[in-house]
C-alpha cells in the first residue's frame, strides 16, 4: 500500500512542476482604440513635419512614436508602414546608441515588409524594406548578412520593376 501512495506523490507532484512551468505570466494587453482616418491624416503630417528636422533625432523619435501610436495590427495602412520604416531607417543609420539602432532597424524592416505586403504594386515598402535590411547586412555581415542578400536583391528588383524611374 506504500508503493501505491508513493507513486500518487510522484504524479501529484510531477503534474504540479508541469503545470507550473508551463503557464503563462504574459501580461495582459488592453486592446488599442481604433485609429480613425483624420487622427491617421493627423499623424502622418505631423510626423513629416518632424521627419524634415530629422537632424534632431529627438524629433525624429517623436516622429516614429507619432506613427507607432496610428499604427494598427487589425486594420494596416500602407503609407503609415512604408513612412515608419523609413523614419526608423533614419534613425537606426544615425543614432550612436547600438541598441536603439538596431531595435528601430528591425522594426523598420517589418514595416517595410508589411507595407509591401499591403500594396505589393507601389515601391515604397520594398524600398524601405530592403534598406533597413541592408543597414542590418551591413552591421552584421555574417550573421544577417549571408541570409538576407537574395531578399534584399529581391526587393530592390521588385522596386525597379514596378517605377524604373
Amino acid at each position: 500500500m506504500k508503493t501505491g501512495n508513493l507513486y500518487i506523490l510522484i504524479t501529484i507532484v510531477i503534474t504540479w512542476c508541469l503545470l507550473a512551468c508551463c503557464s503563462s505570466n504574459k501580461p495582459v494587453v488592453a486592446k488599442k482604440e481604433k485609429v480613425t482616418p483624420e487622427a491617421l491624416a493627423q499623424a502622418l503630417s505631423e510626423a513629416d513635419t518632424l521627419f524634415k528636422q530629422r537632424e534632431d533625432l529627438d524629433k525624429l523619435r517623436t516622429s516614429i512614436k507619432l506613427l507607432e501610436a496610428a499604427r494598427d495590427p487589425d486594420n494596416r495602412n500602407y503609407q503609415v508602414e512604408w513612412t515608419y520604416a523609413k523614419h526608423s531607417f533614419f534613425l537606426g543609420k544615425f543614432t550612436t546608441n547600438e541598441d536603439e539602432s538596431e531595435e528601430a532597424l528591425e522594426k523598420g524592416r517589418d514595416a517595410g515588409k508589411l507595407a509591401s505586403r499591403v500594396d505589393p504594386e507601389k515601391p515604397d515598402g520594398h524600398f524601405w524594406y530592403a534598406a533597413n535590411l541592408g543597414e542590418l547586412a551591413k552591421r552584421s555581415p555574417v550573421t544577417v548578412g549571408l541570409k538576407s542578400v537574395d531578399d534584399i536583391k529581391d526587393a530592390m528588383n521588385r522596386v525597379i520593376a514596378i517605377q524604373p524611374d
